[in-house]
């Protein structure tokens, strides 16, 4: 089993390195591989950050396309707390994440069996992703419904379905615990995911002030803290 990770910028390097110290303490069994990425070029104008999300679904799809192991794809800005392999207990070719409220899908963890299943959806996810760079009007305004391109393009994938391929729903809460869903964030969580607020929160690479801003991340940090040192 590995667990695939993009970074771009020192930032994303640093979050990375504690990502993977996390990975080999509670998932023993997970190799973890940490591509560096560049921004796609394209002859449209698009936002920097779809750029990179293009380039990260695309390397992701480039390993699992040669994939001969269950593959984690994992966005930089995580923590690692329990046994990765077991989201494999579940049947699936390929396996996301949902949270609640309107933007449903967090493309920031994904779960792949090297199955033609599996292969062919994120086949599929990165196609979609990348016709949608083609029509910028309705990019942004899927982007404004779910958060992000990989989302987006999730969202379409999931609605059209891929005929032999099994996809399947996984909580935010245990596998992806993001905005969102951090006011769960105990025992339970496998993967914690430092978004926004949070990510500036450990970079300072100290414990909240309690009668600061992030006071009520404070359990969260310390987690990250507990790895970084």
């Amino acid at each position: 089993m590995k667990a695939v990770v993009c970074t771009y910028g020192s930032t994303y390097e640093r979050l990375a390195q504690v990502l993977k110290k996390s990975i080999q303490r509670n998932s023993p069994g997970v190799r973890v591989a940490i591509h560096s990425m560049r921004p796609i070029r394209t002859a449209q104008v698009i936002p920097d950050h779809v750029r990179f999300n293009t380039a990260k679904l695309e390397l992701w799809n480039r390993v699992v396309q040669a994939a001969e192991e269950d593959i984690i794809c994992m966005d930089a800005d995580m923590l690692c707390l329990g046994n990765l392999a077991e989201a494999f207990e579940e049947e699936f070719d390929l396996a996301y994440t949902v949270r609640p409220g309107l933007k449903h899908y967090q493309g920031g963890a994904v779960f792949i069996r090297p199955t033609d299943g599996g292969k062919a959806a994120l086949q599929e996810w990165t196609l979609i992703n990348d016709n949608l760079l083609d029509d910028i009007d309705r990019l942004t305004e899927l982007i404004q419904q779910e958060g992000g391109a990989n989302q987006a393009a999730l969202s379409l994938l999931v609605k059209e379905g891929l005929n032999g391929a099994v996809l399947r729903e996984l909580p935010c809460e245990l596998w992806n615990c993001c905005a969102q869903t951090w006011g769960t964030f105990g025992p339970e969580t496998r993967v914690l995911h430092m978004t926004g607020r949070l990510r500036r929160a450990v970079m300072e690479g100290r414990m909240p002030d309690p009668g600061g801003p992030y006071a009520d991340l404070a359990p969260m940090v310390k987690a990250w803290l507990e790895y970084a040192r």
